[in-house]
């Protein structure tokens, strides 16, 4: 808000700062709990790019519905105690169950039908994270044999067009793919985590310098587009893990 938002608002600064558009877009977005869609506009902020308008960071659409998800995964923590386990397994396979059913037969609105998806995820993730004892992940013949006859099924699905199918299908096999890939034994990609976590950052920040970008070189191609982008935002990214998200996981045991 006040770095980029200074530098490439069409605005003057006085009316920039002064605008009240630029302290909702602060107080809604610090909060999240009382509204689904996020701020995304600043005052006379890349009204000029083609693409998503106006759109300061598409990134932060998730952001509300993991808020919600992190309260309710820690109501059912306090209700629950030593049982959370259990209970979460069983909301996770519910939860998906119903999420098929709803995807099928449309009998909720686009919001909740978001929700339910969101929360099917959200809580197969936390299903993994109880049950990481017990899940397998051999890097044999086997396992590759299950992995790429999965991914051809989804080829399938995308050349049949069923959007439906491949929904579930995808929703159902995604966690493990992310992890199976996560866990590759090689040593040069686990080296790369001893240096720092810094995928979060890449994710938040990628949006806004993208858009930056594009305003300040509007006619760049796209492979040269991606190398400057990935690379701005990797800077921003450690800096982010070193002096604000690495310090903050540490003062969590406080509270």
């Amino acid at each position: 808000m006040f770095i980029i938002g200074t530098i490439y608002t069409t605005n003057s600064l006085t009316n920039y700062l002064l605008n009240a558009d630029i302290y909702i877009y602060i107080i809604k977005n610090a909060t999240f709990l009382f509204s689904l869609t996020p701020e995304y506009y600043l005052p006379g902020m890349f009204e000029s790019n083609l693409n998503h308008s106006t759109t300061i960071n598409a990134s932060l659409w998730s952001l509300p519905w993991e808020t919600r998800l992190y309260l309710i995964l820690g109501i059912l923590a306090f209700v629950f105690n030593h049982k959370i386990s259990k209970s979460v397994i069983i909301i996770a396979i519910c939860s998906y169950l119903f999420y098929m059913l709803n995807y099928w037969f449309n009998f909720t609105g686009q919001n909740l039908q978001t929700f339910i998806r969101v929360f099917t995820l959200f809580f197969i993730g936390s299903s993994f994270f109880f049950l990481k004892d017990k899940i397998v992940m051999n890097y044999n013949r086997k396992d590759f044999f299950f992995i790429t006859l999965s991914l051809v099924i989804y080829f399938i699905l995308l050349i049949l067009e069923d959007k439906k199918l491949l929904f579930i299908f995808y929703n159902l096999t995604l966690g493990y793919f992310v992890l199976y890939l996560a866990y590759f034994p090689s040593k040069n990609l686990i080296k790369f985590n001893n240096i720092g976590d810094y995928s979060y950052g890449l994710y938040i920040y990628s949006f806004p310098i993208q858009q930056a970008i594009c305003v300040s070189l509007p006619n760049m191609n796209l492979i040269p587009f991606f190398i400057v982008s990935f690379s701005i935002t990797l800077i921003c990214a450690i800096l982010s893990w070193h002096f604000i998200e690495k310090p903050c996981l540490k003062m969590k045991t406080k509270f």
